[in-house]
């Protein structure tokens, strides 16, 4: 509303949130727990499936008011109000030739007058950081006519309106003044139709032609008042969200009004009895009182399911394909989704040891000669620490199904999917012991990332100085730590939202973009560190821009492993639907499906995946989306489209859940009956 009153264009982002099927959705930023849903907004004002959130009715009561008055405003200037307010709000005003349109809205709080109460008592006051309470936005706010009566607004103080104030609607119409938002307006020239919206609790005050008339709002029911020439509706904000103007008709009770069909328009009711107002382009009213039409609305639940084994787990599966080491996916092929890697490492005897990812994204279910180790890289129930294994005396195979969870959509991120580096057995937490503080004078690369960092953080070094970093914006972190013969290091950040570059021994091995979205938005980064054997020590150099690092054992750590720990005969496998019926095992990936007719229920229809863990879902082999016990999603859209008269329906469940529980729903928010009127 304030930007109608500036007369500012404005569009949504997003109005649709859309759903983000199969492995499309892209991945979020910051931390390791974040991640881009399958239902991309779901606060959006239209649902998945063509519902409508309680945005939808935000947006539309100002939408309506710019489509409305449209020509209005492309006419209008702004202009002093040529009344004043009293209460806690203040009101602007816009002027074309068919008079004024009053914007009265709800103040913030370096917007009030410290005089704004009209009962002589004193006045409040508030600080800037604080808006007013609620119960000073519940206090009415007031117009002041030019006659010195006062009209207590229609909303209250706690929503805007727009009133119009000798706004000529036609040649034989003019509104004086009203208290209320003038919605729209219907009928022909000869015979006006007036909506005024109001909270029902309140009256409505208007005065056309210098007649003075005020009534209620009507809640389930339109107030209907005939002034001559013109007819006034008055309807409560929640029947306002219940208007249509549609090709020159107005609308009033459908949940919603669709297509035309010939002269009249689909309206779709809710499933109960409502009353419905339609005024013709003629200005002719009429209204009548219809019932639902009963439809079937009980979820489905799904049963039968059968279990299929994985036989990539066990190593099995065509396809596996020999590669030269750890690879990335993009190196690979396999751009989106899962896929499988392989190796193995010979044991002499049997070893408790614990296995580390150096370089690789984003998250790896491990599987040990056929058994379940753990989950290493982002996301619940996953560790990007070493995992504890058992090795047996031989060779021990390694099978890694990798999760793709999308790429960075904003920035130069470079994102790279999959096992970039070495993985390595052996591997420990390692102390850095005593940290060592210093003021670089520098910075120790200056190069496109660090310059896009530093303009979006502060224009210069100096501009973004700390406490203890000398003026510079630099903070020095070092450790000096020993290593023992054949030890290598790998250097993890963790949670560090400043740009850092990491030294060795003097030298530059790599740098950390923080968690600025335009350089790789991530905080979060592993280095593999050079050691020289010579060498008795490793000094380590942590370099920061942009604020100085507390408690630096809560973000940095080192992990240590011998020399020729690595795995070896590495494979690879693209991801395939399995097709080998088997024993399904604990905590392990499991492949569910069940066949199911096409669910006699009306649309939008949604999977409920409910007990099961993390995965993804298939419909006659288009797939849905992904799901995840952690929220914030609780349901899969199933477009219409994809459902035949009988249906397959898969599921990926990563530990192997049972999806008994499983059901198939519509949203209840959409309406199942339909007139045409």
């Amino acid at each position: 509303m304030r930007m109608l009153a500036a007369r500012v264009m404005y569009n949504y982002f997003m109005y649709s949130g859309g759903t983000n099927f199969g492995f499309w959705a892209g991945n979020s930023w910051k931390t390791d727990h974040s991640f881009v849903t399958t239902n991309y907004y779901p606060k959006g004002p239209l649902a998945e499936g063509g519902a409508f959130n309680e945005m939808f009715y935000v947006a539309k009561a100002c939408d309506q008011l710019a489509a409305n008055f449209q020509e209005f405003f492309c006419q209008s200037r702004m202009v002093e109000s040529p009344i004043k307010a009293e209460g806690p709000v203040v009101v602007s005003a816009l002027q074309s030739s068919k008079g004024t349109m009053l914007f009265v809205r709800p103040a913030q709080a370096t917007e009030v007058s410290q005089n704004f109460r009209c009962d002589g008592q004193m006045p409040i006051r508030w600080s800037e950081e604080h808006r007013p309470s609620i119960q000073i936005r519940e206090q009415p706010g007031v117009l002041l006519l030019p006659s010195g009566e006062k009209l207590e607004l229609a909303e209250g103080s706690a929503h805007p309106i727009m009133a119009p104030f000798g706004y000529r609607v036609s040649s034989g119409c003019k509104i004086d003044w009203a208290n209320a938002t003038l919605l729209g307006i219907a009928g022909s020239p000869e015979k006006r139709t007036l909506v005024f919206r109001g909270h029902a609790a309140r009256k409505c005050l208007i005065s056309i032609n210098g007649q003075r008339v005020d009534f209620e709002f009507g809640k389930e029911d339109a107030s209907v008042k005939e002034l001559g020439t013109a007819r006034v509706l008055g309807l409560s904000r929640e029947l306002a969200n219940r208007a249509w103007f549609v090709d020159g008709r107005l609308f009033i009770g459908p949940v919603y009004v669709g297509e035309r069909a010939g002269k009249n328009h689909e309206c779709w009711l809710d499933d109960h009895e409502t009353i419905v107002h339609v005024v013709e382009s003629t200005g002719d009213h009429q209204q009548r009182r219809v019932g639902p039409t009963p439809a079937q609305t009980r979820a489905v639940a799904l049963k039968q399911w059968r279990s299929c084994l994985l036989p990539e787990i066990q190593g099995g599966g065509r396809g596996w394909r020999a590669i030269e080491g750890p690879q990335s996916l993009e190196q690979l092929e396999a751009f989106y989704g899962y896929a499988w890697y392989r190796a193995s490492y010979y044991a002499a005897q049997a070893l408790s040891t614990q296995l580390q990812f150096t370089i690789a994204a984003d998250r790896f279910h491990v599987f040990l000669n056929g058994k379940p180790c753990g989950v290493w890289g982002r996301g619940a129930q996953a560790t990007r620490d070493p995992l504890p294994i058992e090795l047996h005396a031989g060779v021990n195979d390694f099978v890694f199904l990798c999760d793709n969870m999308g790429r960075s959509s904003e920035g130069r991120a470079n994102e790279r999917k999959g096992i970039l580096g070495p993985v390595v057995l052996g591997a420990q937490l390692r102390e850095l012991g005593s940290i060592e503080r210093f003021s670089p004078k520098a910075p120790p690369s200056d190069n496109y990332e660090f310059t896009t960092y530093r303009a979006f953080n502060g224009s210069g070094l100096a501009g973004w100085a700390r406490q203890g970093d000398n003026g510079s914006g630099l903070v020095g972190l070092a450790w000096t730590v020993k290593r023992s013969p054949n030890e290598r290091f790998l250097l993890g950040l963790r949670w560090v939202p400043q740009y850092a570059w990491v030294l060795v021994d003097g030298k530059l091995v790599g740098e950390h973009g923080g968690d600025l979205s335009l350089v790789n938005g991530f905080a979060f980064k592993e280095f593999l560190l050079p050691t020289d054997d010579a060498k008795k020590t490793i000094r380590i150099e942590l370099v920061l821009y942009h604020g100085d690092m507390p408690t630096p054992e809560d973000h940095v750590k080192l992990y240590s492993f011998p020399e020729g720990s690595e795995l070896t005969h590495w494979r690879f496998k693209s991801w395939e639907t399995p097709r080998v019926e088997g024993k399904t095992g604990a905590g392990s990936p499991v492949w569910w499906q069940c066949e199911l007719p096409k669910p006699k229920l009306p649309g939008p229809l949604f999977l409920h995946p409910e007990g099961l863990s993390k995965g993804q879902v298939w419909l006659n082999g288009r797939a849905a989306g992904r799901y995840w016990d952690i929220g914030p999603q609780k349901t899969l859209y199933l477009p219409e489209p994809w459902w035949k008269e009988r249906n397959h329906l898969a599921i990926l469940d990563e530990e192997g859940r049972d999806p008994e529980d499983t059901f198939v729903a519509r949203d209840a928010r959409v309406p199942t009956s339909k007139i045409v009127l």
